[in-house]
């Protein structure tokens, strides 16, 4: 694969977008909201926006923590939207619409504590502060895959304040250039990677963290990494049949490639790579 087909696949993924309608009831009444949400960007940082749209309906919106709902089940905002998306609206989903709409349910009580990271801090004016609790969780995984690649989290906790501000606003706003020109400092020379931070989402079950060894000699496939993984396992033994998806793209054909490769081509903000396994 040449530099510019790389160019241009990064390019498509930093610009991944999907097009989002909340719904939000308010007696017998529904109000929606539509808007386009990065792939990469987390629900979290969309919550100040969407709770000044519901003000002009309900005083007070955002002053209760917010959460989304699909097909009843709580929406974990700490994660990537693409990821969400690609795990929970399959194309037999009824909540993927014509047009490719995700419809979700916007919620304001009832905050399901045991599934979902609860939203503790407040602004001075008692509106519920989203962007801190995103902030640290993503500054947490940062530090985690910083640690996998390295074998320890120190180029990230010697970053400048100023190149850590600029990391999050980078993440915050989108800003495809200021990011590349922080996160590089954070990533090591091919040659010292230790481990690859990999994560296998499967709807039903936990959170499947898997960093992956590399050897000098002989790098692992995608295809020999999710052989040993034990759910995978599971479920192959179940005869269900299973498909894998990276930023929306089905990546079946991408098995026997070298985990470095996709995790160059595919990787998250956090430099995670996340691989989203949707059950037929």
């Amino acid at each position: 694969m040449c530099a510019d087909q790389l160019i241009d696949i990064k390019d498509k993924i930093w610009n991944g977008s999907i097009n989002i309608k909340l719904e939000y009831d308010i007696g017998e009444k529904t109000f929606d909201y539509i808007f386009v949400a990065w792939r990469l960007s987390y629900f979290s940082l969309y919550f100040e926006q969407i709770a000044r749209h519901f003000e002009y309906f309900e005083d007070g919106i955002s002053k209760r923590p917010l959460w989304l709902q699909h097909d009843k089940h709580p929406v974990e905002w700490h994660l990537p939207i693409g990821l969400l998306y690609d795990t929970l609206a399959s194309s037999q989903s009824v909540n993927k619409t014509k047009g490719n709409v995700w419809k979700l349910q916007l919620k304001t009580s009832e905050y399901p504590m045991d599934k979902l990271i609860p939203f503790l801090k407040h602004k001075p004016d008692e509106t519920i502060d989203f962007e801190h609790e995103i902030k640290q969780c993503i500054v947490n995984r940062l530090k985690q895959s910083c640690f996998s690649l390295n074998g320890s989290s120190k180029k990230i906790m010697q970053l400048s304040e100023k190149d850590s501000n600029d990391l999050w606003t980078a993440i915050r706003t989108h800003d495809l250039s200021l990011f590349s020109s922080v996160n590089h400092k954070i990533i090591p020379r091919e040659s010292e990677i230790q481990k690859i931070p990999f994560v296998i989402y499967i709807p039903g079950y936990p959170l499947l963290q898997v960093p992956v060894p590399l050897k000098t000699n002989e790098r692992p496939t995608l295809s020999d990494i999710l052989s040993q993984n034990e759910v995978i396992s599971e479920i192959n033994s179940q005869s269900i049949q299973w498909v894998p998806f990276v930023h929306g793209l089905n990546i079946e054909c991408m098995l026997n490639v070298d985990i470095l490769t996709v995790w160059y081509l595919f990787r998250y903000l956090d430099n995670f790579i996340y691989l989203s396994i949707t059950l037929k």
